[in-house]
Formats: C-alpha cells, sequence, structure tokens
C-alpha cells in the first residue's frame, strides 16, 4: 500500500478541485451558448456584409480607417423563389461593427464582439422580393441604439430562412474630389450572397 505524504495528499487536493472547477466552467459555457436559439423551422442562414455612409478623411497621419475616404452605399436584395410553400417567415437582424449609437461613434475590434440586434419578422410570397438598402438598415435596432444616419456604418444583415433564397449585395462607392469639388468616380459592385444550410438542432 502506497503512503502519501501530508504533501502529496494537499497537491492531489488542489489538483483535484482545480479539474472539478474547470468542468463547472465548461458546463456554464455550454449552457450560456445553448440559451440563443434559432426560431423554429429556420434552416439556411444568410450574411450579407454592408458597407454604409460617409467616411471622412483622417486628421492624422496615425492608423487607418475602416475604409478608404468616399461615401458608401449598399443594396441587398431578397428574393423568394420557391412557390411552396405559398409563403415563407425570414428573419432578419443586424450585426454592427462600426457605427454610431445615440451619436457616439463606436468600432468593435478584436478583443471586442459585436453584438447580434433584435430579430425582425418579414413574410415573403412566392416570386416576391424585398430590399434593404442603407436607409432601411439604419433604421433597424442594433447595440442597444438607433443607428444614425450618415456617419459610416459597417456590419452583417443576416437573414435567417425556412427554405433557400436569393439574395444579393450591390456595394456602390462615390470616390471624393477635392474639398469642394465634384466626385472623381463612382465604383459598383454585385456579390450574391450564398446561404448556409443549418443542421438540424444547430
Amino acid at each position: 500500500m502506497v503512503r502519501l505524504s501530508r504533501l502529496s495528499r494537499l497537491v492531489l487536493l488542489a489538483v483535484v478541485l482545480v479539474l472539478v472547477a474547470l468542468g463547472g466552467l465548461r458546463h456554464q459555457n455550454v449552457t450560456a451558448t445553448a440559451v440563443r436559439q434559432l426560431p423554429p423551422g429556420v434552416q439556411w442562414s444568410f450574411a450579407a456584409k454592408f458597407v454604409c455612409g460617409r467616411q471622412q478623411p483622417l486628421t492624422s497621419a496615425n492608423g487607418e480607417p475602416p475604409v478608404k475616404p468616399g461615401n458608401y452605399a449598399t443594396d441587398i436584395t431578397i428574393h423568394n423563389f420557391t412557390y411552396t410553400p405559398a409563403t415563407v417567415t425570414i428573419y432578419k437582424k443586424l450585426v454592427v461593427t462600426v457605427g454610431t449609437i445615440n451619436g457616439t461613434p463606436f468600432a468593435f475590434r478584436e478583443p471586442l464582439v459585436a453584438r447580434p440586434g433584435p430579430l425582425t419578422t418579414l413574410t415573403l410570397g412566392a416570386d416576391m422580393a424585398t430590399m434593404d438598402d442603407c436607409n432601411a438598415l439604419w433604421r433597424m435596432q442594433s447595440a442597444g441604439g438607433v443607428l444614425t444616419p450618415g456617419p459610416l456604418t459597417i456590419g452583417y444583415l443576416v437573414i435567417l430562412s425556412p427554405v433557400d433564397l436569393d439574395v444579393d449585395a450591390v456595394y456602390s462607392a462615390e470616390v471624393p474630389g477635392p474639398a469642394g469639388t465634384t466626385p472623381t468616380g463612382i465604383s459598383e459592385q454585385v456579390v450574391k450572397v450564398i446561404g448556409k444550410p443549418l443542421p438540424p438542432g444547430s
């Protein structure tokens, strides 16, 4: 029979307590992540990036802005190409990483994590479409306040749906000219947003 010294017993007890604590933390993390549930019937997720508003030139040479100076707009179109069922209910939420809440600018960078806004509900009939532009996105709630129109806003419009959808985003940017002059150019890009099928019970 092996007899442990008092010091060995104390070390062994400390190890056991640490393992029990880690097990408890792991259980708490699983419980916390399981709290946020998907709406019933949701099987597809689309994350459409958006960039809206005006980025002013930096007043200091230090660092870089999120995007180069210019005026940005995004148009996200959602089309229900299915015919059965006759109507589908989709859910939308904003996950904003750069914006202005109640007049105060913010940018979520590591290690900060952007908080998703509340879900809004929309019913789409067969072969019907809807559009979210910067004005609609600014009206949506996010991060505990109302987004202020005008200043630069960047994030995702997340679309949750029971069926696959056509989701396309159009990005346009106006390049500023010297102060007091007309813009020097406009760029435009169309991007198809690919949906991700969600596993059952996710």
